[in-house]
């Protein structure tokens, strides 16, 4: 079981970072992605998470549009699955200077929306991949938001297929690119802008429940049909590397908390957002998913993000996995399969509000067998 008591929390947590930092020249390479569903398996280290502003503050938000009830919980394959790009900008928070470039007065924030599309689902069996049709009609009906933070290195499509398996069980995924961590940042990907990414996801929550605010948004705006598939009352959020610190935050750390969102999903993430913790964030359940041969982000940080935060919480540990290939190649071996679906079955259990999910991610890891995966309880 996890320990809640680990003196040594913050200088592993500094030690971590050390290692992150030492291989961020591997991540461009290691996460970087065209999308397609063959991703090429690598060993290569994916990097994570950065220096702290001290400037930051706590995320404001606003109540949602509406509230609606969202369907059931659903079968991955259920819906047909769209996909669709859209360039955001928030005008609200300025973009650090990078790389020779001077501070940008907005952050750029092209988005992938992956949804329940309109039509008839296929049949599709779990272990394949839903196709994705792109600007397809939207779906009837209102369906929880997800959203989704890449590694540094990586950009949203990288995490496609996770995205189009959840939207074909009923939930519109969102992934922003971090105006400095994706691949395509100007003078390469950076950790140092980790304070802000919080931010990014509030913003995405803003306009897919339609409360950015006038002359807070430029660039292309969000159709209202997409605004209109959105459930705004049930909100998960999930994240890989860079992006499982940034959203471990989002849902905990006193820095940047989001009293939207309902649950969190960090994978190989790390603590330095929850170095400090918002008291009110106790009751929010953290599922972390951790491999024991990452060599860029030690499991270790499992445990003390564990320590850190107050909350249910669970820990599923993939024997033997490493940094990219579970998280980065959907299908590729038992493991993967555990990180896709047992994030299905976290999301069904606390945003739909099923009684079954959790229930069915214990069986998922269970007939994966001990050596693809454990699963230990914590907390409250």
């Amino acid at each position: 079981m996890l320990h809640l008591s680990d003196p040594n929390r913050r200088h592993r947590g500094r030690a971590a970072l050390a290692a992150v930092l030492a291989a961020a020249a591997l991540l461009a390479g290691a996460c970087s992605s065209d999308g397609s569903d063959g991703a090429t398996k690598t060993t290569a280290a994916a990097a994570t998470v950065t220096t702290v502003d001290a400037n930051a503050t706590t995320t404001e938000t606003t109540e949602p549009a509406d509230e609606a009830e969202s369907p059931p919980p659903a079968e991955i394959g259920t819906y047909p699955v769209g996909k669709r790009m859209l360039d955001l900008v928030d005008g609200s928070r300025t973009t650090k200077p990078h790389a020779g470039q001077p501070e940008q007065d907005s952050r750029a924030l092209p988005v992938l929306v992956v949804y329940p599309a309109a039509g008839e689902a296929a049949p599709l069996d779990p272990a394949d991949n839903p196709e994705v049709e792109e600007d397809a009609d939207p779906g009837d009906g209102r369906f929880p938001l997800l959203l989704m933070s890449h590694g540094l290195g990586a950009r949203n499509i990288a995490y496609e297929t996770q995205m189009a398996t959840w939207a074909s069980a009923g939930y519109v995924v969102v992934a922003p690119d971090h105006p400095l961590a994706n691949s395509d940042s100007v003078g390469g990907p950076t950790p140092v802008d980790i304070f802000n990414q919080p931010g990014d996801l509030s913003y995405v929550i803003d306009v897919f429940t339609d409360t950015a605010g006038d002359g807070e948004s430029t660039g292309d705006e969000v159709p209202a049909e997409l605004i209109e598939l959105v459930d705004g009352s049930r909100i998960g959020a999930v994240g890989h590397s860079l992006g499982g610190a940034t959203v471990v935050g989002l849902g905990f750390g006193d820095c940047c908390t989001d009293d939207r969102v309902d649950a969190v999903v960090s994978w190989a993430g790390l603590e330095l957002l929850v170095q400090d913790v918002d008291p009110d964030a106790g009751d929010r359940p953290l599922l972390l998913v951790h491999g024991t041969k990452d060599r860029t982000v030690d499991y270790s940080q499992a445990e003390v993000i564990s320590t850190a935060v107050d909350s249910p919480r669970w820990l599923i540990t993939l024997v033997g996995a490493g940094h990219v290939t579970p998280f980065l190649t959907p299908h590729a071996d038992a493991a993967s399969a555990v990180v896709t679906y047992s994030a299905l079955d976290f999301f069904d259990a606390w945003v739909k509000d099923d009684p079954t999910g959790m229930d069915r991610l214990e069986t998922l890891v269970d007939e994966a067998g001990p050596d693809v995966a454990t699963l230990e309880v914590e907390g409250p």
